[in-house]
């Protein structure tokens, strides 16, 4: 047979009937059906134990990330502007320990608000590195 050949005729072992296709779909849905019916049945509380453990980790992060971070991150710029101010001055002593004013240096500000964004601004300021 040349390359992209088709006979016209179908093999003797496929038979072409469309009313015993139907038949069988229907069957096979109503089978699914019942499987996952019983599925259901067999592991409700562990489906119901899986799906609430995972909406407690979701709220969990979601909770941590919106009422825990964003308020020290607030908190840790505001307390950060003195020393930011005087670190674009060349006072990179005074930035570091105390700028003044009633306002934190950077190193204090670090030891207060770890694992913010203050945290991840520090690693990025070669000069700043504790």
């Amino acid at each position: 047979m040349a390359k992209g050949y088709r006979s016209q005729t179908q093999p003797k072992h496929i038979v072409s009937s469309s009313s015993s296709k139907a038949d069988e779909t229907i069957l096979d849905i109503s089978e699914v059906k019942h499987q996952a019916e019983h599925f259901l049945e067999k592991y409700k509380s562990l489906l119901i134990v899986g799906i609430g453990g995972l909406a407690l980790v979701i709220g969990g992060y979601l909770a941590y990330k919106y009422l825990y971070i964003e308020p020290q991150n607030k908190d840790a710029l505001e307390q950060m502007y003195q020393a930011e101010m005087l670190f674009e001055k060349d006072s990179f002593d005074l930035a570091l320990n105390n700028p003044g004013g009633g306002f934190s240096g950077f190193k204090e500000i670090a030891e207060n608000f770890g694992g913010t964004l203050l945290e991840i601004w520090q690693n990025t300021m070669p000069v700043c590195v504790i």
